[in-house]
């Protein structure tokens, strides 16, 4: 299976088997960014809503061509999956990312400053 790894610490870099991954746009930097942090199967109107500010139509709209940038970006074989209603990485892809191991090695209470 493909290894794919993300660093968002500094300007964003993704790898796809040992392969840097090019985006036609930024929007489609974004959104794949938001995928590979927010877990789950993401529905399509709150996505289309929360990158685009127009009609429900042209948002959706906007949101197909922009999975179609990240499908072109990264080959046959794209880590995210979408059905109708909704899209995220797909779960059989396991992945590397300085940002989840940032946060893995954050402590679990916070200390206030004094």
């Amino acid at each position: 299976m493909a290894r794919l790894v993300i660093l968002f610490l500094g300007p964003p870099m993704v790898n796809w088997d040992g392969q840097p991954v090019h985006f036609a746009t930024r929007r489609a930097l974004a959104l794949f960014a938001y995928l590979i942090l927010t877990p789950g199967m993401q529905p399509r109107d709150q996505l289309a809503a929360l990158f685009w500010e127009r009609d429900q139509t042209a948002s959706r709209t906007a949101l197909r061509n922009t999975l179609v940038y990240i499908r072109q970006a990264f080959g046959r074989a794209a880590p995210i999956q979408a059905d109708r209603d909704s899209i995220g990485l797909d779960p059989a892809i396991s992945y590397e990312s300085d940002f989840a191991q940032l946060r893995g090695a954050a402590p679990t209470q916070h200390k206030h400053w004094r």
